[in-house]
């Protein structure tokens, strides 16, 4: 509405400040955790049973940024992952400085496999995204060039 003053906060939800973590649903946790702190390089920083019997939490965390790895299992279902492309998927982006040393580094792993070749943007940057053991898909992007006016 115009004219209305918004709380303190850096956008239109009243108090919201910042985001506190991004989460991916996982169908076995501690396979989820190998991967993030063995093969990425995550620090693992807190694991928990979850409110319900089928809920088990970890937390990893990489240059700051908290991932939450929730393994739930409502009724005993494991529904399908939606992909990049569909309605609902989603990824997450690590910057990365030498893309062709990573990409070397993750065909190198057994349970990694590139969703395609590594491509170039029109921005300069180049990007491939990758899928976890179990289906999620990951993107690794070299960094923002800044532009001096």
């Amino acid at each position: 509405m115009a004219g209305t003053a918004v709380p303190s906060g850096v956008g239109p939800l009243p108090t919201a400040s910042a985001v506190d973590h991004v989460g991916f649903n996982v169908p076995d946790l501690g396979r989820a955790i190998a991967f993030f702190t063995e093969v990425l390089g995550f620090t693992l920083v807190e694991q928990s049973p979850g409110l319900a019997a089928t809920t088990r939490v970890a937390i990893v965390e990489f240059a700051g940024t908290p991932i939450e790895l929730l393994q739930f299992h409502p009724a005993g279902e494991t529904p399908a992952l939606p992909g990049l492309e569909d309605h609902g998927g989603c990824h997450l982006a690590l910057t990365i400085g030498d893309l062709d040393a990573a990409v070397a580094y993750l065909r190198a792993q057994p349970d990694v496999r590139l969703v395609r070749e590594p491509d170039q943007l029109r921005n300069g940057r180049r990007r491939v995204f990758f899928y976890t053991p179990w289906g999620a898909t990951i993107q690794l992007i070299t960094p923002r060039v800044t532009t001096v006016f």
